[in-house]
């Protein structure tokens, strides 16, 4: 990340399944906080109807998907440490906050 190279994560850990997203980690932030780095939010919208839970297989009747980036956003100095974990994860909620809203806004124009 330093070196100015493309690196991607998943805050979640996981897809998600049900209603309201999965517990959050803060990893993203932490590792973008220590390289110094803005993180580039991407949201993705329909995916859940490519591979439902419990699929093993993609569907086969071609279901859309809506990639979209989001403006970099360069986060507040703050030190990466145990000591800041609340403030850590304000800043990956707020962040992940929006990507959730913007995927469903995707998903209600994808109908």
């Amino acid at each position: 990340m330093r070196a100015g190279l493309p690196f991607a994560l998943a805050p979640e850990g996981t897809r998600r399944h049900g209603e309201g997203p999965p517990p959050l980690h803060t990893g993203f932030v932490r590792l973008a906080l220590e390289a110094g780095v803005p993180v580039v939010p991407f949201v993705i919208a329909g995916a859940r109807q490519v591979l439902p839970p419990g699929r093993m297989c993609p569907r086969g009747d071609r279901p859309r998907v809506r990639v979209l980036r989001l403006a970099p956003v360069t986060l507040p100095t703050l030190p990466a440490d145990e000591e800041h974990r609340g403030e850590l994860r304000d800043v990956a909620e707020r962040l992940m906050a929006e990507v959730y809203r913007r995927r469903d806004q995707l998903e209600e124009e994808m109908r």
